[in-house]
């Protein structure tokens, strides 16, 4: 009788076939993976107005270290508005998020004097000025310390106007002064800080 010689595999190619296996279970099950969902302006999101489900969307972005930091689909936005302006595709950091909607502040729209400079738009901090006559000298005056420009808006077409009107946002105590001045028919500036 022949005596069969089984021949044994070594346990280093067992190992070896074990690990390929679980390595390849572990790229299939990352790859499957969804990525998280954070939530984007889908319009330009102005301090003090409460965020809308038309002013947002999502869209799946894998952030790594920073993810923490932005909105994501998870978190609550009843009632909350940002303290910065956001403009459309931008994520929504959760740092600038605020419960209140800054009470005592308005929104103005206004032609200035002269047409904005590059440096003013949507998003900048401006001061707002006015010129008087006193004694037949020209004399500049600041209304307003600080101002967030909201919007731009230039018309174009055939009976377009030749300065952008400019909306701002600003407290209400400001605003008398600028609906003064407006109203008086002064030459009103607006000129851009940091």
């Amino acid at each position: 009788m022949q005596k069969l010689i089984r021949r044994r595999v070594p346990n280093w190619l067992v190992l070896a076939v074990a690990m390929s296996a679980i390595i390849v279970l572990l790229v299939i099950q990352g790859a499957n993976k969804p990525l998280p969902e954070y939530l984007v302006a889908a319009t330009e999101l102005v301090p003090g107005d409460p965020i809308s489900d038309d002013d947002i969307e999502t869209i799946a972005l894998d952030l790594k270290e920073i993810s923490g930091t932005y909105l994501t689909t998870s978190d609550q936005l009843y009632g909350l508005s940002v303290l910065n302006l956001v403009r459309p595709g931008e994520l929504i950091p959760k740092s600038i998020l605020t419960n209140n909607s800054k009470p005592g502040f308005t929104s103005l729209q206004f032609a200035p004097r002269l047409k904005p400079v590059t440096a003013i738009r949507s998003g900048a901090t401006v001061e707002i000025w006015r010129v008087v006559e006193n004694e037949e000298v020209f004399e500049p005056q600041r209304l307003v310390a600080r101002a967030l420009v909201t919007r731009i808006i230039s018309e174009e077409g055939l009976f377009a106007s030749e300065n952008a009107e400019v909306e701002i946002s600003l407290s209400i105590a400001d605003s008398t002064l600028l609906i003064g001045a407006i109203s008086s028919d002064l030459d009103i500036y607006l000129l851009p800080i940091r």
